[in-house]
């Protein structure tokens, strides 16, 4: 990610310093109400232009969630733009809560997850993201999670989403960005656990013996039926063999 700060300024300027920390950008600006700043398109447009695809997503994902822009102007903003530029406009999405969200949800799109933002829970909320349809994943920052309040609050929703009978994992800012790797291959093995709880094991009958769902006292009232029947079912084959 580039921390360097991007100043834009006409082709003719003149007595510009140049800094190691700062890039020029020595381009036309559209006009703008405030002398010191470019409209919030010329802004979109450099950093789409400079920033890694990822990074410039997260922008402009925020951007659309702070409705600072609408998703319908992003084509007419980026008509003029080289092809890159285009393509990454089109992989912005409404609905990310912060730009290490838009992250992650890129992240995981492209490892071959079905994500949900920002989705409402009954009696919890709305959870940042959702992974394949149930393991609901929460993305903290210390500013908004580090206070006693909000611990208590975060608890709170963990136990909602555990009554609920959904996976849930809870990651920080920190963690996503500086050690991705493990927050992907805690992911893949909460999946790969709730994965091989779904397979049925084959019987000595040849078989599949089904699972009772959890959540379920129905479920599991029938599946204890069942197994009573397959019990006397045995006992009379014994029976009738002796």
């Amino acid at each position: 990610m580039d921390a360097r700060t991007h100043v834009r300024v006409p082709p003719t300027a003149r007595g510009v310093r140049r800094e190691t920390s700062v890039v020029v950008h020595w381009t036309a600006s559209e006009d703008c109400a405030d002398v010191w700043r470019v409209s919030r398109a010329d802004c979109l447009r450099s950093v789409v232009r400079c920033a890694d695809a990822e990074t410039a997503v997260a922008v402009l994902d925020t951007a659309l969630s702070s409705e600072d822009v609408r998703l319908q102007e992003l084509p007419d903003i980026f008509s003029g733009e080289p092809r890159r530029s285009r393509a990454v406009a089109r992989l912005a999405r409404p609905g990310s809560d912060s730009g290490v969200e838009s992250i992650v949800r890129q992240r995981l799109a492209a490892a071959g997850f079905a994500v949900e933002q920002q989705v409402a829970v009954p009696g919890v909320g709305r959870v940042d993201l959702r992974v394949d349809g149930w393991l609901y994943i929460e993305l903290d920052g210390f500013r908004f999670h580090g206070g006693r309040d909000a611990f208590e609050r975060d608890r709170a929703r963990d136990l909602g989403l555990a009554l609920r009978g959904g996976g849930r994992l809870r990651f920080s800012a920190a963690q996503v960005l500086n050690e991705w790797q493990t927050v992907l291959d805690s992911i893949h093995a909460v999946v790969r656990q709730e994965e091989s709880r779904d397979t049925l094991p084959i019987s000595p009958f040849g078989r599949s013996i089904g699972r009772a769902g959890a959540g379920s006292p129905s479920k599991r009232s029938r599946g204890a039926a069942a197994t009573g029947g397959m019990v006397r079912a045995l006992g009379a084959t014994a029976g009738s063999r002796s």
